[in-house]
Formats: structure tokens, C-alpha cells, sequence
């Protein structure tokens, strides 16, 4: 019962906050994916298994999740500024920000993940050709990788966990460490966060352009709750490894538009102001030195584009 209502307070929100998000724009400032991505899921059983499917980021609730082919009991959805633990915080994703999530569920929660897994193995997931509509690089301090179960399975534990969910971020320290924690990060009776995981390897590439490539390989024990005992599971319920299987984990992270920061250096100051300069008037297509100063975007440098680089501007003035 206690489960029950921990899980109440701590699952995962589900906030629409626009209709048809990640095909349109919400607002101007933020920078949204456009169109699908691919989401690959690998692990090893007595050969490498990888199953891939697209998606795009109109996700905000298990719903519309959709089952990956090949992977029969894993059902994926992704989403932006819509789904997410940051956005039970709220106030936390800035105005030139958008919230990322790759979110996986069960189809049937009483069944294993990835049957024939290797005891000891890893998961890798990659998410490629995230397509946006303007420059974007990914703040690392605010990765977080969540892992949910279900309370009515919890409860049958001998030792049930007090806490459903889970949270391991990437960094230490973790952006809005001061948010987050009363409200989602508790310390008691246990810590339900694991700060700095080493063993939680991402990958980013493309930072600066318009379109990200991102993977994130964890060991499989990273969905064994941190409460875990080691006490035996009843049968019936999925522990193919010797514990309580979550039913659902997604992870998660602020990407920045990159607009203004001409010369890629993670802050807009005087010298992109001269690169601002170099570039008035030129034509800014995808792929162009200039797309990164097209601030509108309009595919053109001009003078609309000079208040959207003094905007950002977080350097020497």
C-alpha cells in the first residue's frame, strides 16, 4: 500500500503542453526537433541483438508509446518539453531550451525486457538524425536516465521499495540539483538518486549543428532499484536477473540553442559579434558558417538577426 502511494507522488508527469509538439513550434525561443529520429536498442544474449525503429517527438504519455519491431515487449515513444521528470519541476528549462526524452514501457509489464540478456551485459541506446530547426548543443549537467516500477508489484516484495522511481544523472554537480531534490530526489529512508554515474557512458555528436546523434550505454543492473536487497522475487513477476524489473526508464536532457555562438565557443560575446558582422547580409541555409547568426530563422543574415545575437549574448559586452 505504502508503494502505492509513493508511486502516486513519484511517477512521471505527463504535461501537454502544445498540440502537434515536435512537428511545430511552441515558442520562437525554443528549439525544437523536426520530423522522426531512429531509436536503436543493442544488447548481447548468444549474439548481438539490435532493433531499430523511428519516431517522432509528439510523445507526452505512456500512450503513445508504440511497440519497437523485433522487440515485441518494448514499447518507445520520444517527446520535447512535453514528458519528463524536469517538467514536474517546472521553471527549470530556459527560454532558448528544449527538454528531451526517449521514453521506453513495457507492453506487458509482467514479462521480461530483453529475454536472453547475458547476466552482466549492458544496454546501448542510440538516438540518430534528431533533426532541429536551428543550432543546438546538450547541457550534460542536466542527464538523467529514470527508472520506474510498477507499485502493485512492488508491494508483493517482501522488502518493498519505498521509493518507485529512480534517478541517475550523468554529472556532479546536477543543474538544479536545489529543484529537484524534496521534490523528486529523496534521501529517506534511502537515497532514490545516484549522482555522477561513471558507468553511464553518453555519446553527443554534431553539437553546434542543427542535427544530434545521441547514445547512452548503461550496465543492465542500472534497472535494479537502489533499495534492492538482494531478497528473492515471487514467481510470476520479471526477474530475469535476481530482480524486480522496472516498466518503465527514459532518459533525458536540456538541448540549448546554439544560435548567436558563432565561433562555437559556448558563450555569445563580442567576437561572435564580429562574426555577426562578417555575415550581414549572406544567405543561411542548414550546414552554412552562418546558420548559427540566422537568430529569426529565416535562412538569411540581416538586421532582425543583430537583437537575437545581443539577446544571448552571456559574454564581455
Amino acid at each position: 500500500m505504502r508503494g502505492k502511494l509513493i508511486g502516486k507522488l513519484s511517477a512521471c508527469v505527463m504535461v501537454i503542453v502544445g498540440v502537434g509538439i515536435g512537428v511545430g513550434s511552441v515558442d520562437a525561443g525554443h528549439p525544437m526537433p523536426q520530423g522522426t529520429s531512429t531509436t536503436t536498442i543493442s544488447y548481447d544474449t548468444t549474439g548481438p541483438v539490435s532493433v531499430s525503429g523511428d519516431r517522432d517527438f509528439s510523445g507526452v504519455g505512456p500512450t503513445d508509446a508504440s511497440v519497437l519491431v523485433g522487440a515485441d515487449n518494448v514499447k518507445i515513444f520520444n517527446s520535447v518539453n512535453g514528458f519528463g521528470r524536469r517538467m514536474i519541476v517546472g521553471g527549470v528549462v530556459g527560454a532558448h531550451e528544449s527538454l528531451i526524452t526517449h521514453a521506453f514501457f513495457k507492453s506487458d509489464i509482467d514479462t521480461d525486457y530483453f529475454p536472453g540478456l547475458v547476466s552482466g551485459g549492458a544496454l546501448n541506446l542510440e538516438f540518430s538524425t534528431i533533426q532541429f530547426d536551428r543550432p543546438v548543443t546538450v547541457d550534460r549537467s542536466t542527464a538523467m536516465l529514470h527508472v520506474l516500477w510498477n507499485a502493485d508489484q512492488v508491494d508483493v516484495l517482501d522488502n518493498f521499495y519505498i521509493h518507485l522511481s529512480n534517478h541517475h544523472t550523468l554529472t556532479d554537480p546536477f543543474r538544479d540539483f536545489g529543484d529537484f531534490f524534496g521534490l523528486l530526489f529523496f534521501e529517506l529512508p534511502s537515497p532514490n538518486f545516484a549522482i555522477e554515474q561513471s558507468d553511464i557512458v553518453w555519446t553527443i555528436s554534431g553539437e553546434g549543428t542543427d542535427v544530434l546523434d545521441v547514445s547512452v550505454t548503461f550496465p543492465y543492473a542500472r534497472l535494479q532499484s537502489l533499495e534492492e536487497q538482494g531478497q528473492p522475487v515471487p514467481v510470476g513477476l520479471p526477474a530475469p536477473h535476481g530482480f524486480l524489473e522496472p516498466f518503465h526508464f527514459h532518459v533525458e536532457y536540456i538541448v540549448v540553442d546554439a544560435m548567436g555562438d558563432a565561433d562555437a565557443d559556448g558563450d555569445v560575446d563580442l567576437g561572435d559579434v564580429a562574426g555577426l558582422q562578417n555575415c550581414m547580409g549572406t544567405a543561411a541555409p542548414g550546414g552554412s558558417p552562418c546558420r548559427r547568426l540566422d537568430t529569426d530563422p529565416d535562412d538569411f543574415v540581416d538586421a532582425l538577426d543583430i537583437t537575437g545575437v545581443l539577446d544571448r549574448m552571456t559574454g564581455p559586452k
